[in-house]
């Protein structure tokens, strides 16, 4: 039979582990939505994330940002609505200037725009100053070193277009929500 509480002891301690864990990451993503610049409603952020400077981070409605994307926010980053971005992603609004002798005292700040139904694949790496389109998409893996027009598919190291998207109307049955 004491075998039997300690058993139930340890399950009892590691669910009640696995409950304050969940208590602290809700609280964690709720104390960083409120210290960014603005967040809209809906937003999903699955944790562990990184925002730096989180003042100058602006996200949309319905924007998601999978575990482990960083944000570098110093020169301002907009993020639109029902905007994705993948695991892994950095999103550089700052850097340092490579024209200067002494690189570690330079700071260089460039906002980063991404519109509208735009989605960022798993690890991708977006430079400062870079505007990506409304319903663009960046592959997996890019490193996105150039403005992206909206409607366009690109990937690669540097990213490069791939494919356009087409014009499609949205009728009834044809799209729905995912929840």
């Amino acid at each position: 039979m004491e075998w039997l509480k300690a058993l139930l002891l340890i399950v009892f301690r590691t669910r009640l582990f696995s409950l304050v864990q969940q208590v602290k990451t809700h609280a964690d993503i709720l104390n960083l939505k409120s210290s960014l610049g603005s967040c809209g409603q809906d937003v999903s952020i699955q944790w562990p994330v990184v925002v730096a400077e989180p003042e100058t981070v602006h996200l949309g409605q319905e924007v998601s940002l999978a575990a482990f994307v960083h944000v570098w926010g110093g020169g301002g980053v907009y993020i639109g609505n029902r905007v994705m971005i993948g695991a892994h992603t950095a999103i550089a609004s700052r850097t340092h200037d490579y024209g200067q002798d002494i690189m570690y005292y330079t700071v260089v700040r460039k906002p980063v725009t991404i519109e509208d139904d735009a989605w960022i694949g798993s690890n991708c790496v977006i430079l400062p100053g870079i505007h990506i389109g409304e319903g663009a998409v960046v592959g997996a893996g890019s490193v996105v070193t150039r403005d992206i027009d909206a409607k366009t598919v690109v990937a690669g190291v540097p990213a490069r277009v791939v494919a356009r998207r087409r014009e499609r109307a949205v009728q009834g049955s044809e799209a729905t929500r995912g929840d």
